[in-house]
């Protein structure tokens, strides 16, 4: 397998962990549509070569976003189709953002204290208050979240560390063997550097290890310095890059 065939396999499951609320594809592009500022599920993902002209292509997703009151942007990797793209949209003006490392590991024993872990199968009330309390998540944007999450087919298993009723840190992990994914961990500010969300994240193995899952993979922008420690103590390497293209009008 080549590293590109290893980036696509590894998107394609971040795709299936993660899935939008409507999706087109246009000549092996996939255009991921679902409002808010959540740029995962507002993006072009350019996974697969085409036959159009490069330019038409861009204009049709820049059509397409527009039309929705959103910017267009698009999601890149070392395996992006067709490989001159990047510079194609560097030259029109799209701005690169948030550069991200995918990171993974192979899945040894982990030993997690459960007694001190919540968690669920489904992302009921709890868990959603849960998850908003530790990633401030805004009372207007729950109900995008609530139905993002809902809408993943595959098993998931629900996390958080609650300290007298509130919520300190919350994450959620998607099994598609032989992989899981970790998604949305997150630590309240005021609960930070006390190890909670080492328990988190090793809880969260744990259920992937008990689950079959032989491999993880998660997602830390690259100037997040405290998580990459985290990640880095837990075993995780860099993978693979990926950053944004976005269009004029983006707010970021």
């Amino acid at each position: 397998m080549t590293k590109a065939d290893q980036i696509r396999q590894i998107e394609e499951l971040s795709l299936n962990a993660t899935p939008a609320l409507s999706e087109l594809v246009h000549d092996g592009w996939l255009l991921r549509l679902t409002g808010g500022a959540t740029r995962r599920v507002n993006s072009v993902q350019v996974l697969y070569p085409g036959t159009q002209p490069l330019q038409e292509k861009i204009a049709f997703c820049e059509a397409v976003y527009h039309a929705k009151k959103l910017p267009a942007i698009f999601k890149l990797t070392h395996a992006a189709q067709p490989p001159e793209l990047d510079a194609t949209l560097e030259k029109a003006g799209y701005a690169m953002s948030h550069a991200t490392w995918v990171q993974t590991c192979a899945l040894e024993e982990t030993l997690a204290d459960h007694h001190k872990i919540l968690h669920w199968n489904e992302p009921g009330d709890e868990w959603i208050k849960a998850a908003a309390c530790a990633k401030s998540v805004a009372p207007s944007a729950l109900a995008r979240h609530r139905a993002l999450v809902s809408a993943i087919q595959l098993p998931v298993q629900y996390m958080a560390i609650q300290e007298d009723g509130v919520a300190c840190s919350c994450g959620f992990a998607v099994l598609q063997r032989p992989w899981i994914g970790l998604f949305d961990i997150n630590t309240r500010i005021d609960c930070r550097n006390r190890g909670l969300a080492h328990q988190l994240v090793s809880a969260l193995l744990a259920w992937g290890k008990t689950n079959a899952a032989t491999h993880a993979y998660l997602q830390v922008e690259e100037n997040n310095s405290p998580a990459r420690r985290l990640y880095d103590k837990l075993g995780f390497k860099d993978n693979y890059r990926y950053w944004y293209r976005i269009g004029t009008g983006s707010n970021g």
